[in-house]
């Protein structure tokens, strides 16, 4: 059983919006090389929401792989996954946030948090790429060799978190193609902006290339070292809008 649905099962769920906490957190769940970044630039773009880069994922290497969590992240990183929410409706205080989550983190994220699941504010929908060529973009980015790509890719966990959040909501989940993105961006993006109810801004799908005065750690809340952060996000860093990879 996965860790959903043995959540699940204990029927521990709670559905609560506190009146203070009135905008929208859209939450973007994929798998890596999948578009994603390109996505966050798209959001960012926008210019009225405040962009998470991947913000559960220091507390998921924290607990599965320590070293590596020390070594490409920064120590003011959340490090659990309670303190990941805090932060998050914290913000959408203030102001409409957006969250690019990878489903390997955002599946014990929302586990240890199942009553984020159901609040009203928050809208999920998910990204998806062609596995193949995700794989192949994964394996050709990763410095080190990786035994279980199947669990880092995270595919399983990206179903099972569809059917824990339809079980939860009651809502079919909505799927946006990458493919979909790279051919036709502003139907995709508008078709987006109405299953999120929020304002399609037809300008956001093109954006400037970004150069060395981008602050990662400002702009997209990004916890990781520049190291890292150049070594997987470059493209989309270095792009002006959706394209075929």
């Amino acid at each position: 059983l996965s860790i959903l649905t043995l959540v699940a099962t204990a029927g521990v769920f709670y559905s609560f919006l506190p009146s203070s906490q009135t905008h929208p957190i859209v939450y973007l769940i994929s798998t890596p090389r999948s578009l994603t970044t390109a996505f966050t630039r798209m959001m960012h773009a926008r210019g009225d929401f405040s962009v998470y880069n991947e913000p559960a994922h220091y507390a998921y290497c924290l607990k599965h792989y320590p070293e590596f969590a020390k070594q490409s992240y920064i120590q003011e990183a959340p490090a659990t996954y309670p303190a990941v929410k805090d932060v998050l409706l914290k913000e959408a205080k203030s102001k409409p946030v957006f969250v690019k989550e990878m489903s390997i983190a955002s599946e014990e994220f929302l586990a240890c948090n199942p009553e984020f699941v159901n609040l009203e504010q928050v809208k999920f929908f998910f990204l998806m790429r062609n596995p193949h060529h995700s794989a192949i973009s994964f394996y050709r980015k990763c410095p080190d060799p990786v035994d279980e790509l199947h669990d880092v890719l995270g595919y399983e966990q990206l179903y099972n978190i569809m059917l824990w959040i339809q079980e939860q909501t009651g809502k079919a989940p909505y799927v946006v193609v990458a493919e979909d993105l790279c051919n036709h961006p502003e139907e995709t993006v508008a078709e987006f902006c109405k299953r999120m109810d929020i304002p399609f801004i037809p300008n956001s799908t093109q954006w400037q290339a970004l150069d060395e005065h981008f602050n990662p750690a400002i702009e997209w809340h990004e916890y990781k070292y520049e190291g890292p952060t150049l070594l997987w996000h470059s493209d989309a860093i270095n792009s002006d809008g959706f394209g075929k990879p």
